[in-house]
């Protein structure tokens, strides 16, 4: 009878546990597709990619709509692991589609990591038919130099705006504003550290769930960069998510 009871409770335990996994993965996943029209960063997540070495991300929108007159956005990273290098137009507004068509690419500050109001509009002189443009597309790419070992969000800012025009009546308005629809923004993550890998020797495995279990009973924010590291969704406590996430890459390895 004891025996029969502790496989019970195991049992209950382990759908617990299985639960409490897919309530985080569900989460992660809505946090990174945003509702339909977005602007959204794509790649959503990059990987893997060393120092020294560059990596470009798009930002995108999946609006279908032909009232599209002008778009822009601000973006924020973490400059101890990314540098800005590089901004180039993308193919949604370009002067092959309409001559009156102007760019303007941001400035990056790689002291603060940001990227200054980057954009496009179609007819910039508002003539007296004043042209748009249609989606899907991209609006820009933005190129980034690897400068660190760690995580960074890739995260649009509040100006970030798809703007459409009315020639009727006349007047412009925001299709997709970031300051009242943050469902409809879709950021990006950038992490060249295996997730799971408290003690950064590039396996996870059983040491590294030691060291979680040890910070885990601690009070106070962990440690978080090497040579421990436990907090692996960085959201300034040891807990149970950071076990899921452990037990979810046990035995991957750089």
């Amino acid at each position: 009878m004891e025996r029969k009871a502790v496989s019970v409770t195991a049992l209950i335990l382990l759908l617990l546990v299985g639960v409490l996994t897919l309530a985080f993965k569900t989460e992660l996943v809505s946090a990174i597709i945003p509702e339909y029209p977005a602007i959204y960063v794509d790649p959503p997540v990059v990987e893997g990619v060393m120092p020294g070495n560059n990596v470009t991300v798009s930002i995108k929108t999946d609006y279908s709509g032909y009232d599209i007159w002008a778009w822009q956005f601000t973006l924020s990273y973490n400059p101890s692991i990314l540098h800005g290098v590089e901004v180039g137009n993308g193919d949604l507004i370009t002067t092959e589609k309409d001559p009156a068509a102007m760019f303007a690419p941001g400035t990056f500050n790689n002291t603060l990591g940001t990227l200054s109001l980057t954009w496009a509009v179609v007819d910039f002189f508002l003539m007296m038919l004043p042209s748009t443009t249609y989606g899907p597309g991209t609006l820009a790419y933005v190129t980034f130099t690897v400068v660190g070992y760690g995580t960074s969000n890739i995260t649009l800012g509040r100006e970030t705006k798809l703007i459409g025009y009315d020639p009727i009546e006349p007047q412009s308005y925001s299709i997709i504003d970031a300051e009242t629809m943050l469902d409809h923004i879709g950021h990006g993550y950038f992490s060249n550290i295996l997730l799971g890998d408290a003690d950064f020797n590039g396996l996870v495995e059983m040491p590294d769930f030691y060291i979680w279990r040890e910070w885990a009973s601690r009070p106070g924010p962990p440690p978080s960069g090497p040579p421990e590291d436990p907090d692996f969704n960085d959201d300034g406590i040891v807990d149970m998510y950071d076990f899921y996430i452990w037990r979810e890459h046990f035995g991957e390895s750089i």
